[in-house]
C-alpha cells in the first residue's frame, strides 16, 4: 500500500488532485479568518475545507487497483458516502430535535403569551415558529435546534428560577440564534478544530462570541431594555458559581 501511494503522489493525476485539495484547503482557511463573513457562509467555507481533506483520499481510494479492497468496492464505497451525506443532512434538519426531545423526554411548554411571542417575532424574521419544549432538569439550561422542525428547550430549573420577562429575553435569545442557524456553526467549528488541530482558528471564536451579541441584541431591541436579559444571566451566573459550573451562556 505504501509504494502504491508512492506512485500515485508521483503520477500527473495524483499530484493534480493533492494540488487542487491544498488549494481549497489554503482558501478556505483563509476564507475562515475573515470577519465580514457571515457565519452561514463560514459555515459552508467549514465543509469547504472538510471535503480539501477528504477529497484526495477518496480519490485515492476509487481510482487506484493497489490500493486493496477498497478499490475493488468502489462503487459501493462512493454509494456509502452519497448515502451519509444524505443520511447526515436528514438526521441534522429532521431528527435532532425529536431525538433530544426523547432523550431529555421535554414536553411542550403550556404557555400562550410566550407562544404568541414567538410566532410574532418568528414572522418577523422570516422563519417557522419554534416549538418550546420544557426539559425536567433543575440546572438552568436553555438551548435550541434549528433545521425543518427548530425547537427551543429550556428547563424547569430555567423557568422556576427566571420571571416572566427574563424568561422571554431567553427565548428571544434563542429565536435568533435559530435565524443565524448558529447551532451548525458551533458544531462544525468544533468539528473543524478536532480535525485540523494545526491550524489556528481564532477568528471562529470570535464570531461566536459575536453571534451570542447578535442575540442578546436582538432580545433588547424586542423587549426595548437589556435589563431582563442581563438579570436572567446574572442569576444563572450565580447559579452555577454556586454549583461549582461555568458562567452563564445561552446555547
Amino acid at each position: 500500500l505504501g509504494v502504491c501511494l508512492v506512485n500515485f503522489l508521483e503520477s500527473p493525476d495524483g499530484v493534480l488532485v493533492v494540488l487542487f485539495s491544498l488549494f481549497v484547503a489554503v482558501v478556505s482557511s483563509l476564507q475562515l479568518k475573515r470577519s465580514d463573513l457571515s457565519v452561514r457562509k463560514k459555515t459552508a467555507w467549514i465543509y469547504l475545507l472538510f471535503f480539501s481533506l477528504l477529497f484526495p483520499l477518496v480519490y485515492f481510494l476509487l481510482s487506484v487497483r493497489c490500493a486493496g479492497v477498497f478499490a475493488c468496492q468502489a462503487d459501493a464505497i462512493l454509494k456509502a458516502l452519497l448515502t451519509a451525506f444524505v443520511a447526515s443532512i436528514g438526521f441534522g434538519y429532521l431528527a435532532v430535535p425529536f431525538l433530544y426531545r426523547w432523550m431529555l423526554k421535554a414536553r411542550v411548554l403550556q404557555d400562550p403569551a410566550l407562544d404568541e411571542l414567538i410566532a410574532v417575532q418568528a414572522d418577523r424574521l422570516g422563519i417557522k415558529p419554534p416549538r418550546v419544549f420544557l426539559v425536567d432538569e433543575q440546572k438552568p439550561v436553555a438551548f435550541s435546534t434549528a433545521g425543518l422542525k427548530p425547537a427551543i428547550f429550556v428547563s424547569i430549573g430555567l423557568t422556576e428560577l427566571l420571571a416572566k420577562k427574563e424568561r422571554e429575553a431567553v427565548l428571544l435569545h434563542e429565536l435568533s440564534h435559530i435565524k443565524n442557524s448558529n447551532q451548525l456553526f458551533k458544531f462544525s467549528s468544533v468539528l473543524v478544530k478536532k480535525l485540523v488541530p494545526v491550524l489556528s482558528f481564532n477568528e471562529i471564536d470570535a464570531d461566536l462570541k459575536n453571534e451570542e451579541a447578535r442575540a442578546d441584541a436582538f432580545a433588547v431591541k424586542v423587549q426595548g431594555t437589556g435589563r431582563h436579559l442581563s438579570a436572567a444571566k446574572k442569576k444563572v451566573d450565580a447559579f452555577h458559581s454556586f454549583d461549582g459550573g461555568s458562567p452563564c451562556e445561552f446555547s
